[in-house]
């Protein structure tokens, strides 16, 4: 099995993390051999996440999926949301949309718990529309103590990116939004006529588009 396939355990100060990419869709929806782990089989998935369960103190799941440029998850999302926690999924960071989505915590009905960033939106990008220029950075400590794992201080730090033209040339700085000034939003190549509050507005609009 080619390694991309296979739920990758990393330690890091004693704690083992498993992570697992998967793909529910891409912009070729007929190349079904660019999905990397296609969520079409939910049993292929319990068979990994259960495989997670018992050789890492924690585990990843990292899904593309989604609607773009929508800010509140969809019923895909949710619904696999809920089985990824089911199977013990304790952590999922999702992304695809591009644009920003709420984190927030999935119950699935077996009881078991997974802390969800349904999206991150961009990064780095050249997006033309403020809400694709608005993203956020999944922020959490994991710990582990008797034997038993936990995450906390889990946060959804807002960022953006910053497009400014320098002799000539445009030069990208993704950057946190707390950093963004009015000074520097003058300067900006697209949102010059825009202000930080319409940018601090999108986002918390957005991290609060609950399902």
């Amino acid at each position: 099995m080619k390694s991309y396939y296979q739920v990758r355990v990393i330690e890091k100060n004693g704690i083992r993390i498993a992570m697992l990419n998967c793909t529910a869709l891409t912009n070729r929806p007929n190349k079904v051999w660019w999905r990397m782990n296609d969520m079409s089989d939910k049993n292929y998935f319990r068979q990994m996440l259960g495989w997670a369960e018992k050789n890492a103190d924690i585990t990843i799941v990292i899904p593309h999926w989604g609607t773009e440029y929508q800010h509140v998850p969809s019923y895909g999302q949710t619904s696999w949301a809920k089985f990824f926690a089911e199977c013990g999924a304790d952590i999922i960071i999702g992304h695809h949309p591009h644009v920003v989505q709420p984190m927030m915590t999935v119950k699935a009905d077996n009881g078991n718990a997974a802390l969800c960033y349904y999206s991150l939106g961009n990064f780095i990008s050249n997006q033309s529309t403020m809400k694709g220029n608005v993203g956020g950075m999944a922020s959490l400590t994991i710990v582990k103590e008797n034997g038993v794992t936990r995450v906390e201080d889990a946060a959804l730090i807002p960022t953006t990116v910053h497009v400014e033209r320098v002799s000539g040339v445009k030069v990208f700085e993704a950057m946190l939004l707390s950093d963004l000034t009015p000074e520097l939003l003058k300067k900006d190549v697209k949102f010059c006529s825009n202000t930080v509050d319409e940018f601090w507005d999108l986002f918390n609009k957005a991290s609060t588009s609950y399902p």
